[in-house]
């Protein structure tokens, strides 16, 4: 699976591999993600800003794909600010649609093992 970040394409062959890619951080404790294989479907990104992740899943069937989400998360602020497409640029993420950072990598593992959404958390269908 090919994993793009702030920084960098690495290619992953083990589930291994990739929550060592995961784990990446930049120096404000972000990255964002993006999980390809060789075809245009499906693909994930994820968004991580310290122990917060926000999952964006995309089929073939939904342009607009699907958000993880918590109905249960006690986060204090109503929106979480996460870096996107480097560590200068952010954008405001409902509460609602954010997620652990260990409930991101549960997903990316299950995505990465079956290029299928996980069912251990709820998808919001854009």
């Amino acid at each position: 699976m090919l994993v793009t970040d702030f920084y960098e394409e690495k290619n992953c062959n083990t589930s291994i591999e990739l929550l060592e890619v995961l784990k990446t951080r930049s120096k404000t404790q972000s990255n964002e993600f993006e999980l390809r294989t060789d075809s245009d479907y499906p693909y994930m990104t994820i968004l991580i800003k310290n122990e917060y992740a926000c999952v964006h899943f995309f089929d073939e069937t939904n342009e607009c794909g699907y958000y993880a989400y918590s109905e249960d998360n006690d986060f204090k602020d109503d929106f979480i600010v996460f870096n996107i497409g480097s560590e200068t640029s952010e954008t405001e993420i409902s509460k609602d649609l954010v997620i652990s950072v260990e409930q991101a990598y549960e997903i990316a593992i299950v995505f990465f093992k079956t290029l299928k959404k996980s069912n251990t958390v709820k998808w919001f269908e854009l």
